[in-house]
């Protein structure tokens, strides 16, 4: 997915988890939130989450 391609620095064992069930679940928005937030920055935080909202809610309006 073209989502993912964005952010180079995120371990690839996020990547393997994140599965449409996973995201449709918020489980991936929760894996990250728990597991990584260390990890990431800051700011690239916010974003990664505002990405996974805005899909989240893409898949709702169809």
């Amino acid at each position: 997915m073209a989502i993912f391609q964005i952010y180079g620095n995120i371990p690839i064992k996020t990547l393997l988890l994140a599965n449409e069930n996973l995201i449709q679940s918020m489980g991936f928005l929760q894996f990250i939130l728990k597991d990584y937030f260390f990890y990431v920055q800051p700011f690239e935080l916010v974003q990664i989450v505002l990405i996974f909202f805005n899909y989240h809610i893409t898949k709702l309006n169809y």
